[in-house]
């Protein structure tokens, strides 16, 4: 699959328009979404007829001058059910026949912190009924530490707290940006240059075992000062293996537990479930390499896992 999300600062830039379809063309994603259009619904339609998308999207107008989304995917995707408010639009729809439905949701957060911590509430209560799969992008208009700022006056430490706390109670692990470090920059020249990373992607603990290689990629594009952003992921293709089976002689070998040590506390990320599955299978992983290596038996007794 592949999904794009783009800030673009207003859809009445001189070359906004153009850029926005060459990238459609470019591109060919299933979903995209386009924050900040700042324009209502008639605009947007004149917008959705130059992309050739027929009726295959859905419009948040903006509050007053600001905010504005729009999403729109391709004949191909099945959609079940679109919902949306002014800064959040959540997509279920059927990717893949067979797999069961896909949550795709956008959002654009506000640049006020407070008004910022109420979308975090509304989205931790709104993942209840994405069930496992799901992926979640857009401008965040926040950080998660120092690192993901380049330039400007440095945030205190106690800053990063409510998106950190929002991704841990989201229980979302982040798709890696591939292709440079920041996704927004205010343009300025020299002392006064500054550039963050505004934009992301998040999966659901289960899409990320379902999609294990997914990246992103960003594009800059000079109508807006964020980057846009591509999602591209591929199912991976399930391998015949055999069975792993755990000799219960294995235990008797004095390298046996320090092994099983080393594997275990082997760096693992995500939630508690996605670390315990991550660290039994580092361990069955590592057993068979330490099997290999001389310790093999002639399997007769076999406790199976």
């Amino acid at each position: 699959m592949k999904a794009c999300v783009w800030n673009c600062r207003g859809l009445g830039g001189p070359s906004t328009v153009s850029q926005l379809k060459e990238a459609w063309r470019f591109h060919l994603p299933d979903i995209l979404c386009v924050c900040e259009t700042k324009k209502k619904m008639a605009f947007v339609k004149t917008v959705c007829r130059n992309l050739k998308v027929g009726s295959n999207w859905h419009c948040v107008d903006p509050s007053g001058l600001s905010g504005g989304m729009l999403v729109c995917w391709k004949e191909s995707i099945k959609v079940l059910q679109v919902i949306s408010n002014s800064f959040c639009v959540e997509v279920e729809c059927e990717y893949s026949i067979g797999l069961g439905s896909l949550w795709v949701v956008f959002v654009y957060a506000s640049p006020d912190d407070q008004t910022r911590l109420g979308q975090w509430d509304f989205l931790v209560s709104a993942k209840q009924k994405w069930g496992d799969n799901w992926i979640l992008g857009g401008d965040f208009n926040d950080i998660r530490c120092h690192e993901e700022k380049r330039g400007g006056n440095k945030r205190a430490d106690s800053s990063f707290i409510n998106f950190n706390n929002f991704i841990s109670n989201m229980a979302m692990v982040e798709i890696p940006l591939v292709s440079g470090e920041f996704t927004w920059t205010n343009n300025r020249q020299k002392e006064n240059f500054v550039e963050e990373k505004l934009d992301m992607f998040f999966g659901s603990s289960q899409w990320q075992l379902s999609y294990p290689t997914a990246k992103v990629f960003h594009n800059n594009l000079t109508s807006s000062d964020h980057c846009l952003l591509t999602l591209v992921a591929a199912p991976t293709t399930p391998k015949l293996k055999r069975r792993f089976a755990f000799d219960s002689r294995w235990l008797e070998k004095k390298d046996f537990r320090a092994q099983v040590e080393r594997a275990w506390n082997l760096p693992v990320g995500a939630t508690l479930m996605f670390q315990v599955h991550s660290r039994i299978r580092n361990c069955r992983i590592e057993l068979l390499k330490w099997n290999r290596g001389g310790h093999e038996i002639q399997l007769q007794t076999r406790v199976a896992l």
